[in-house]
């Protein structure tokens, strides 16, 4: 499967030998399957081949479709080049350089037989002045377009003119064309829906008649470019304003990061059968109806009466624990381009991929907290004094009791989630508490960050949280939105406040596993569909789960408010905690 993987990668690259070994590779995966029993791992392999399978002969059917058009396409140029090329090169197959160069000479004026016959091709030397005009690439002399007098060159600004096969190598004559089809065709001759290209024609403009190149914002040259080519005394004037205009910045810029702060946190195994399944943790007091006490009196009242009176000590049947099955799920990604816009525009494209990877970080960093939410144990804390105080407060509450209920050392470290924001809601509480201590007023992250690894708490700060309300639902209270609008903010509005509520987790680090299936990266995509509107897509996908394998993850909703307050500024008599 690793090689298959590898193969559908670069799928649109494969050569003749790749296709086949990708299809053999796949006939043997069925093969294998078919004698396996039915499970569903087994169901997920042969989902993944069957995609495979579909993509291979997806890629066989444009390669079909594109080759034939490139068959027409070539057909059509060749009959359009024939006139233009002596017939006896090809007949008497001696090099067609050889005659043609003799044909760029100056010819006498051809004598006129009157007999009549039939309609013989135009002498290359006659038909120079016809060329010269209607500058029709020929393939025959295509590689020596290079040497048309310089004169012609400045009337005409003409560009030179590449044929090359699908390897890179030049063509000069028809006879290379010809052998390089027949090539291409023996090539791909076991290929039953596979197409390839042959021979590219290729358009190099020299320097001084290329404007506007892509990245370049000095348009200085431009102008002497055009100038150039006029005669003496015809220019192009500017009237009024500026006189030249103004440069082009065609970078754009895409503001974000991509990074995965909660699936980098995490330890990291491979899933590549899908998902694992695992057998639950055994909390040690639902043991205890196995512990007691054996006193002497017990020890001595054995065997003295009825045997069924005798005292016995406590004993609790092992139970098997039960298998919890954990899985993957697809993030996809997909966005199309035009043709067109991605070669004259790379910066677009760039920046749209650059944005796209940014919005499936944010949208799978959410599929891992929605699931370690779900496994957890749902609690709450009140609003009492300042945000800072209310959050280490409910910090220390949450550790006690986690350490106390699962029996933890001191020094073993729990792990904690928060949105990124808490920083800043902190920072702010802090400086509004503060009675004109300078320190309070420059409090930097790494302090924020001590405030919890004094605890022996490793806190994450994700980029994202769930960006809708939370709705009340069975021991669920509803919580403030815990990502900002995305819509932007509106003239004259006020400074948007901070959420509410905190949404944060509490949990051994080792309890909660990333199950990593890979990332599926097919690049570029392309079908006869998207052909047919000169289109072409990009796609990618990664697999990603979550596996819980502790006993306990508290899931602690925090209301906040950056007040600044403290027990010194409000009566907390009241406190019962």
């Amino acid at each position: 499967m690793d090689r298959i993987a590898e193969l559908l990668a670069k799928l649109a690259d494969l050569n003749t030998e790749e296709v086949d070994e990708l299809r053999g590779l796949i006939n043997t995966e069925f093969e294998r399957l078919g004698a396996e029993p039915n499970t569903a791992a087994k169901a997920e392999e042969a989902s993944t081949l069957a995609d495979a399978y579909e993509a291979l002969n997806g890629e066989i059917g444009r390669r079909d479709e594109e080759q034939a058009e490139i068959d027409a396409r070539i057909e059509a140029q060749l009959a359009r080049l024939r006139p233009a090329v002596d017939d006896t090169v090809e007949t008497e197959g001696d090099d067609p350089d050889a005659d043609e160069d003799e044909a760029e000479k100056p010819a006498e004026e051809p004598k006129v037989d009157e007999t009549p016959k039939a309609k013989e091709p135009e002498p290359v030397a006659a038909s120079a002045a016809k060329r010269a005009a209607v500058q029709r690439p020929a393939i025959g002399r295509l590689a020596r377009q290079a040497n048309r007098p310089a004169a012609q060159e400045a009337a005409v600004g003409a560009a030179k003119h590449t044929v090359t096969d699908r390897n890179g190598n030049q063509l000069s004559s028809r006879k290379d064309v010809a052998v390089a089809l027949a090539k291409t065709i023996e090539g791909t001759r076991n290929v039953r829906d596979g197409q390839f290209p042959a021979v590219s024609i290729s358009t190099e403009f020299p320097k001084d008649r290329q404007l506007g190149q892509l990245g370049d914002s000095a348009a200085d040259g431009n102008e002497a470019r055009i100038q150039s080519a006029f005669a003496a005394g015809s220019s192009l004037v500017a009237a009024g304003g500026l006189c030249a205009p103004i440069p082009y910045v065609y970078d754009i810029e895409v503001i974000g990061t991509d990074a995965r702060p909660i699936r980098d946190a995490l330890s990291t195994f491979q899933a590549d059968r899908g998902g694992v399944s695992i057998r639950q943790a055994i909390r040690f007091d639902d043991l205890a109806a196995g512990v007691g006490t054996w006193t002497l009196a017990n020890d001595a009242a054995v065997g003295v009466g009825d045997p069924a009176d005798d005292p016995v000590k406590p004993i609790v049947e092992a139970e098997c624990p039960a298998f919890e099955d954990y899985f993957v799920e697809a993030t996809t990604a997909r966005i199309r381009f035009s043709n067109v816009t991605n070669r004259f525009d790379p910066e677009m494209a760039d920046a749209n991929v650059t944005a796209l990877r940014q919005v499936h970080a944010r949208i799978a960093e959410n599929k891992l907290l929605t699931k370690l939410y779900a496994g957890a144990t749902t609690l709450t804390s009140g609003r009492v004094l300042g945000a800072t105080r209310d959050i280490l407060a409910a910090l220390d509450h949450s550790v006690a009791y986690f350490r106390n209920r699962h029996r933890l050392a001191d020094n073993e470290v729990l792990w904690m989630t928060l949105p990124r924001w808490v920083r800043d809601l902190i920072r702010t509480d802090v400086l509004r508490g503060a009675q004109d201590n300078l320190d309070a007023f420059s409090l930097a992250d790494s302090l924020i960050d001590q405030f919890f690894t004094n605890r022996n708490v490793r806190v994450t700060f994700h980029l994202d949280g769930r960006s809708t309300a939370q709705s009340s639902a069975t021991n669920v209270p509803a919580i403030a939105a815990q990502q900002y609008a995305s819509a932007p903010t509106t003239g004259a509005a006020t400074v948007p406040s901070f959420p509410g509520q905190v949404e944060w987790t509490l949990c051994r680090p080792s309890d909660v596993l990333f199950l990593d299936g890979g990332q599926l990266d097919l690049g570029v995509v392309r079908d006869s569909g998207l052909n047919a509107q000169n289109r072409y897509e990009l796609f990618f996908e990664t697999f990603e789960g979550l596996a819980f394998r502790g006993v306990e993850i508290l899931r602690v909703v925090s209301s906040v408010e950056p007040t600044g307050l403290r027990a010194g500024t409000t009566d907390t008599s009241a406190l019962t905690d």
